[in-house]
């Protein structure tokens, strides 16, 4: 499994049991996305540059509330399902530019 893949894994369990995931682990987890997602969409030049955009901005203010202790549960969920899906589709895409890279 690629290191994009086991990232996504990570993020939908942290997900799916967001409630039990400290706080600590959860910063990692948003931080990291927001870096591994610009690292991806430069690979994958994008051409949805403005959706990913926004997506790393909310990523942004989730993690300073959830620094804050403003997040809600449901927040995180949300957050780290997107990163996930964003994940996996620049995942998608990079690997139909560069087939057989792994």
């Amino acid at each position: 499994m690629s290191a994009a893949n086991q990232f996504v894994s990570q993020l939908i369990r942290a997900a799916n049991g967001v409630n039990s995931v400290d706080a600590t682990e959860q910063q990692r987890l948003l931080n990291g996305s927001v870096v591994t997602i610009r690292d991806m969409q430069e690979q994958a030049r994008s051409a949805n540059g403005t959706a990913i955009r926004k997506t790393i901005t909310d990523l942004q203010d989730l993690i300073v509330a959830a620094h804050l202790g403003r997040a809600t549960g449901e927040q995180l969920h949300a957050g780290l399902l997107a990163a996930a899906c964003l994940i996996r589709e620049l995942h998608i895409s990079i690997d139909r530019q560069y087939p057989g890279r792994h």
